[in-house]
């Protein structure tokens, strides 16, 4: 998958189709949340692929992967690598993770709008022409 595809996916669900910040239990964010949702990267996981093992790790980072934390990024990254991303592509994927992850319950469309938007010229990725969000 390449970054442009992984944008226009969060694009359309958080930005077009106002799709719901995924949280689990007390507002932590969640690969697979509360009524079905998912957070940005979670919508790139199929459902065959996701193990709620992923749960409260981040896309790994480049740092040395042999604490138990390590081990649930690796397997994380195992499936993300399964999916066609490559280690290139972590940076962009752990900026898509955060897009969501540190946007605020209040005006959370807007502000993932603006993180996307943020994203788009870090990495040369095409947004769709749509008016921010009010």
């Amino acid at each position: 998958m390449t970054n442009q595809e992984a944008f226009d996916i969060n694009w359309n669900c958080f930005v077009v189709g106002k799709g719901k910040r995924s949280t689990a239990g007390g507002g932590i964010c969640a690969y697979r949340g509360e009524g079905g949702c998912k957070c940005g990267i979670g919508l790139l996981i199929p459902d065959d692929k996701y193990d709620p093992f992923f749960e409260g790790v981040s896309v790994p980072n480049g740092e040395p992967l042999n604490s138990p934390q390590g081990f649930k990024q690796r397997v994380l990254l195992r499936v993300l690598n399964e999916l066609g991303f490559g280690e290139s592509q972590m940076d962009f994927l752990r900026q898509l993770q955060h897009c969501h992850d540190d946007a605020s319950v209040n005006d959370f469309h807007k502000k993932i709008e603006l993180s996307l938007r943020e994203l788009a010229v870090s990495f040369d990725l095409t947004v769709p022409s749509v008016n921010l969000t009010k």
